[in-house]
């Protein structure tokens, strides 16, 4: 699956009087993609002033609501459980992976494969300002 388009980001720089040039090769996405969320925005008559204080999910959902939809069809993992839960001597995340897979199956929702479960951890992290010991 593709990466999500950092819609606030595009908005932010915009609204700085950046170009969609510049835009374009400051975030490194493709001029196509700018100008995509460049419309979406004047269609809909989004400013970044509406959008700077909403998190960057709900402003994705603002612009591409089909797509969002279809990504919130797996059951998002407890980020902060997990982290909480590999404090534990012999815990791993593939071990956590295979709990949550567990636990999506017997309540009939659809896990994330192994690797969104472990990059979506990560980025938990990075948002967070949290420390782990290992590299996923």
């Amino acid at each position: 699956m593709a990466n999500k388009i950092n819609v606030k980001l595009i908005m932010e720089l915009k609204a700085s009087g950046l170009s969609q040039n510049v835009i374009a090769k400051t975030v490194h996405i493709s001029k196509t993609s700018i100008c995509d969320v460049l419309n979406i925005a004047k269609e809909k008559q989004i400013f970044y002033d509406d959008i700077k204080d909403k998190p960057d999910d709900e402003v994705y959902r603002l612009f591409y609501p089909d797509k969002f939809a279809v990504e919130t069809m797996f059951k998002v993992p407890d980020y902060d459980y997990i982290h909480n839960e590999l404090k534990r001597v012999g815990v791993t995340l593939k071990l956590l992976h295979q709990e949550y897979r567990d636990f999506c199956n017997k309540e009939g929702l659809i896990p994330v494969g192994y690797t969104k479960f472990t990059e979506g951890y990560s980025s938990y992290i990075n948002q967070c300002n949290l420390s782990n010991h290992f590299r996923t």
